[in-house]
């Protein structure tokens, strides 16, 4: 298997080390991987193959179990959420139907504008977008079984949430805590390689142009 690292405050790229070779993938350069993020494992994706010296430029550090404890927390946070829904119930309220669905329609536009927002933020200069080098990223068996639940979990607590459109009585907890499972679902494909190691295997690989 290949090292992998993770450039640091940009975890939109990972750097897979490949025998004397380092090649820098963009997890979000495929529309398909924010539905499914599961698909950058299988399916090639473009990847630029850095110099050495531009990879001891980058602030890089091994892609540990940073993102996996991150994710784990997160599907911890929101099972507990729903769990204490009981709790926090005088936070429900009574609006129509229609103001709901408002409430919903608003608040999936905001997290998707902050997700395109925050995918600007995180382009790097070293990524060529016109490589003609591509690589298929198949992750360890635990990376994969991780990835897999929380992409599930994160489903469908994104989805049931909606349910309160013709619920007669609405919670503003659940709703804010739909926001933040939206959001954590549309970060999936980032954390799509989240161990230290991967399998590699490499296509039209050659020295390129910049």
């Amino acid at each position: 298997m290949d090292y992998v690292y993770t450039i640091y405050k940009n975890p939109r790229y990972k750097i897979i080390q490949k025998d004397n070779r380092y090649l820098m993938v963009d997890l979000e350069q495929n529309w398909y991987s924010y539905l499914c993020p599961m698909l950058n494992w299988f399916i090639p994706i473009k990847c630029t193959e850095l110099t050495y010296q531009e990879f001891n430029n980058l602030n890089i550090f091994n892609n540990g179990g940073q993102n996996s404890h991150g994710m784990m927390a997160a599907g911890i946070g929101v099972t507990i959420s729903v769990l204490l829904r009981s709790v926090v119930g005088f936070m429900d309220i009574n609006i129509s139907r229609i103001w709901i669905a408002i409430m919903f329609l608003i608040g999936f536009v905001a997290v998707i504008t902050l997700r395109l927002s925050i995918r600007k933020k995180l382009n790097h200069p070293a990524f060529n977008k016109n490589s003609i080098q591509k690589v298929m990223l198949i992750p360890s068996f635990k990376n994969l079984v991780l990835v897999v639940f929380c992409y599930f979990m994160f489903l469908f607590f994104s989805i049931a949430p909606i349910q309160m459109i013709f619920d007669d009585n609405q919670n503003i907890f659940g709703y804010i805590g739909w926001l933040v499972t939206l959001f954590l679902f549309t970060i999936m494909n980032i954390v799509s390689i989240s161990d230290r190691k991967v399998h590699a295997k490499t296509k039209n690989i050659g020295r390129q142009v910049k």
